[in-house]
């Protein structure tokens, strides 16, 4: 996925398709349709892009995010087989398994990425979570 201010969310020429092969595939869902290459806009809040995956050869794996030009972009990755939405930090590895005795774990759905464009605010001021105080107080 390459993320451009001048990226359109639908399909265009600068998509690539995925082309399969007969090992492990990953590709980004959109339309109905996998690319390998997809040049979008940035993600709204809450925007989940489905990933694909199949043709799994082995049992342990990892997933690495370059996320250097989000900014204060929160990225999930939500693994539909364990129920989890794990918050991507950039060049962390993100680890797990299939296990070919268990069909949804290999299942070609299992993954999306969910966005997180909202910043954080104060909404109700008599909730206060914690306390500020000067340090040192003089002449307040």
């Amino acid at each position: 996925l390459r993320f451009a201010t001048d990226g359109i969310t639908e399909v265009d020429a600068a998509d690539i398709a995925k082309m399969g092969n007969i090992d492990e595939n990953l590709a980004s869902v959109n339309e109905n349709s996998l690319f390998t290459i997809q040049r979008r806009n940035f993600p709204e809040n809450d925007e989940v892009i489905p990933l694909f995956t199949n043709n799994w050869r082995n049992q342990d794996y990892s997933f690495v995010a370059n996320l250097n030009n989000f900014g204060t972009t929160a990225v999930y990755l939500v693994d539909a087989y364990l129920g989890t939405e794990t918050l991507l930090e950039d060049g962390e590895a993100y680890h797990f398994s299939v296990d070919a005795n268990v069909a949804e774990s290999q299942d070609s759905q299992r993954f999306s990425l969910k966005f997180d464009t909202e910043t954080m605010g104060v909404e109700d001021e008599d909730n206060k979570l914690f306390s500020l105080y000067p340090n040192p107080a003089k002449d307040v």
